[in-house]
This record gives structure tokens, sequence and C-alpha cells, in this order.
């Protein structure tokens, strides 16, 4: 479940007494996250309450000054009791009575951990106190994991309209924009947009303010509910009975048993043994030691290097894309895919079925034995034994525009080639003619490309036979894809 807005709550201001009484919004549920944010226009120390009200005790979780005439503060809290908390006051209060304001704004969140901090899973809040300026600032915030990020702005000056913040990962909305009363000069804005965990980069926004003003930028993500985050290094055996993500982890040692679904992320490096009975998904493995066992399906992509010392055991569907070396022993009962791979050495037996695509090299100590269908595409060298009880497939193709019926009397002496104006949406885009009447590619017509902006590709010279029909393809390999705008043969004299 992902994490969204609620609502937010009307500003709450006082200048005259210490007690400053935020109201949280309307129609709040168990569980729920509140927010409060909360601008000094001094650097006194901002206290929270107890539970009450069917609130949690609150947690302050950012603090920090702007030079000593203002002060950003954040707490949270968890709902208890959505009919008693909603529209309940919650009392902050600061030392002293300075006759300087401090107001502040309760906003409502879905989605989060139910229990726990909902803040550190997601990384390190970063703030921005910045000098007197039009364009509120937030430093770069690089989250531990796929999660909701909110901005949160104070400024000091009350005549204010917040602009948008541009960039995507996350794209921001804007959630509130609050002033106080003409003359006390106080305003506070509030964006949030889902993050896959990437870093946001700095970013920023204008204020249409009155005068500039000195202002305070903070960014911090709130953790979903679904999937636990490790943060730490963890030794020794873990055992869990549910679903479990793991993402931009560094350092994890020791067993792990699993009877749900696990997810490794971006994960560096990984040692011991892993017993699963869910699924396991690996991107962006860099180093992996250790045994395997599997009882669910397997996908690894983008994968530089597993090393294993012990066998791999798999009764589902194993997927493995992009790896550059793979040694050991594998034996699989369902589907296996491999994709872009370089090098694989070893034994391999299987007893479902096997994909091969944009396969290089694969070197084998004996000789090649099948069962089933074989089409290879695409292979440079195969040498070794395979063993398949299945069917060894190619790449997958997506037809594209009408046929086209060649008629050698129409055209002469020409020589053609197969021009396609296209790009790559993910990795590599392909594309060749294919003889629909023999069901069979075009030789020598394939173009592929890299590029995400267009560019015209033009084959090297093909045959065509008449009384053919043709129509160009799309291929897709694993994640890979692309878009073709439009396709041509081209006849040169």
């Amino acid at each position: 479940m992902a994490v969204t807005f609620r609502a937010a709550g009307a500003l709450a201001t006082n200048a005259v007494t210490t007690t400053l009484n935020v109201v949280a919004p309307a129609g709040l549920v168990a569980n729920d996250i509140l927010v409060v944010a909360v601008l000094g226009k001094d650097n006194l120390v901002i206290t929270f309450p107890g539970a009450q009200n069917g609130i949690s005790a609150w947690t302050k979780f950012v603090e920090v000054n702007n030079t000593t005439a203002q002060r950003l503060t954040l707490g949270w809290a968890r709902v208890t009791d959505g009919g008693l908390a909603s529209g309940s006051t919650i009392a902050v209060t600061k030392p002293t009575d300075n006759n300087l304001l401090f107001c502040g704004v309760c906003s409502a969140w879905i989605g989060a951990i139910t229990t726990g901090n909902p803040t550190t899973g997601a990384g390190t809040p970063t703030t921005s106190a910045n000098a007197s300026a039009d364009a509120v600032t937030y430093a770069t915030f690089d989250p531990l994991i796929a999660s909701h990020v909110v901005a949160v702005g104070v400024y000091n000056d009350d005549a204010t309209t917040a602009g948008a913040i541009s960039g995507t990962d996350p794209t921001f909305t804007n959630r509130w924009d609050l002033e106080t009363l003409v003359g006390t000069d106080g305003s506070i804005f509030g964006y949030s947009g889902d993050s896959t965990g990437a870093a946001t980069g700095a970013r920023s926004h204008s204020t249409t303010s009155g005068v500039d003003a000195i202002n305070i930028g903070c960014l911090f993500g709130l953790e979903a509910t679904s999937g636990t985050q490790f943060t730490q290094t963890v030794s020794g055996g873990l055992t869990f009975a549910g679903s479990v993500a793991k993402e931009d982890r560094k350092p994890l040692t020791g067993g792990l048993t699993l009877s749900g679904a696990f997810s490794k992320l971006v994960n560096r490096s990984l040692t011991g043994g892993l017993t699963f009975v869910g699924s396991l998904t690996k991107l962006s493995q860099q180093a992996l030691t250790g045994a395997l066992t599997f009882a669910g399906s397997v996908a690894t992509s983008v994968v530089k290097t597993i090393a294993f010392t012990a066998s791999l055991s798999f009764s589902s569907g194993f997927g493995k894309q992009t790896s550059k070396a793979l040694t050991g022993n594998l034996s699989f009962v369902a589907a296996v895919v491999k994709g872009a791979q370089k090098v694989v050495t070893g034994a391999l037996t299987f007893a479902g079925s096997l994909t091969t695509l944009k396969q290089k090299v694969i070197a084998f100590t004996a000789a090649l034995t099948f069962s089933g269908t074989v089409t290879k595409q695409a292979g440079k060298a195969v040498t070794g034994a395979l063993s398949f009880i299945g069917t060894l497939l190619g790449k997958l193709a997506v037809r594209r525009g009408s046929p086209f019926l060649f008629t050698s009397a129409n055209w002469g002496t020409q020589s053609f080639f197969l021009e396609v104006y296209m790009r790559a949406t993910v990795g590599t885009a392909e594309a060749e003619l294919y003889n629909v009447t023999d069901n069979a590619t075009v030789a020598n017509s394939g173009v592929s490309t890299t590029s995400t902006s267009l560019v015209r590709l033009r084959s090297t010279a093909i045959t065509l036979v008449n009384g053919k029909e043709y129509r160009v393809q799309l291929l897709h390999l694993g994640p890979d894809g692309g878009a073709i705008v439009s396709a041509r043969l081209i006849a040169v004299p």
C-alpha cells in the first residue's frame, strides 16, 4: 500500500502565550500518521504533548534554526482512535512568552507503517536554512527505500503564494499553502510525491512574496506498510512469515528463511544461505555468494557477478538477465530465462523451457541434447553440454504496420534495404523484416539502437522473394523495449 495525503488542518497562530493549539484534520482513522510543522520566529525549543485524544505520544524528528529569527520543528504521531482524533487540539508549547509569532499546521497521511517510526526507514531528513530570497530551496534527499517524500517549507513573510516544484521521482504536488494574517509574517508550505528510492536532487519553488525573506526547506520520507526494510547489518538467521523488501541495502550477512515474497533491489553484498518459500527478485546485484534454495520463482536482472559456492535448486521460474559471469551447477524444474548473457560456465539441467536472448558465448563441457524444439537467435558460439526436457526459445516479436506483397516484376534490378525510424524505451530496441508467408526472419534486415531519442536506421542489403508478404517486427528482450514511428523498404538501382 502506498502512502497518500489525507488532509491538512487550518493554520494555528499565536504570539501572546506559550501554547499553540494546532487542530488535527477531520476524517481521521486509526493508523493515520499525523505530522505537525511549526514555524517559530525565534530559536525556542518546541515541545509536543504526550498521548491524548486518540493520538499517540508525539516524536520530534526535525529541528533546525535559520539565524536567530526562524526555527522549523516537525513532529509525528499515530492516530489510535479516528473519532477522538478528528478535529482535536494538539497543544504545542514553547518555554517563554516572548511576544514573537509561532504558527503550525497538522497534516494527515494514509498507508504508512502501523508500528514504529514511519520517518526513519526512508532515511535521515534533509534541511536547507536559506538566506533571504524569493525561492525556497530544498537540499537533495536520498531515500533508503521507495517511499512517499514530503517537502515542508517555512517563510518569514505572510503575503506569499507558493509556486510549483519541478522535477520527477518524486513529482511533487502542493498539499497546503498557508499564511498568517498580514503583518505577522509567517507562511508554511507542504508538497509530497511517490519516490522509487532515487535521490531527489536539489529542488526549489518560488513564493511570489511581497518581500524576500529567510526560509527553510525540509525533505523527508514516509515508509509504506508493504514490506520490511533493513538499514543495518544483519548477522545470524532471520525468519519471516510475510513479505520482505530490501532496497539499497549495502551489507546483509547470515541466513534468511522466508515463507512469503522477498524483494532485493540494488544490493551490494549478500553472503550466507538463503531459503525461500516465496518469490525472489534481485536487481542490480553485484556480488552474491552462498547456497540458494527456492521453492518459488526467482528473477535476477542487471547482474554483473554471481558467484555460488553451492548448487542452486528452483521449483518455479528463474529469470537471469545481463549477467556477465555465472559459475556453479544449476538445477531447474520450471522455466528459465537467460538474457544478454556473456559468459556461462558449468552444467545446466532444465525440466522446463529455456529462453536465451542476445546470447554471445555459452561455454559447456559436453555435447548438447534436446528433447524438444530448439530455436537459437543471435548466438555467436555455443559449446558444451545442455540437457532440456522442454523448449528453447528466442526473442519475443511484435509485428507492426500493414503487410507488403513483393512482386519482382514491378521492381526490376534493385537492391533493397529496411529503414526504420525508432527509439529505445528501455535498454536496446531492435527491429527486423519478417517474411510472413514463410514464417521466417529476412537475413541481414536487423537494426538496433540504445538511443532514447528517435534515430533513423538502415539495414544492410537484403533479398526479397517474389510472391512473399513482409512485415516489420519489433523485437522484445526481457525488460528491453522500443517504439517504431515508421518503417519502409528502400530500393536502390
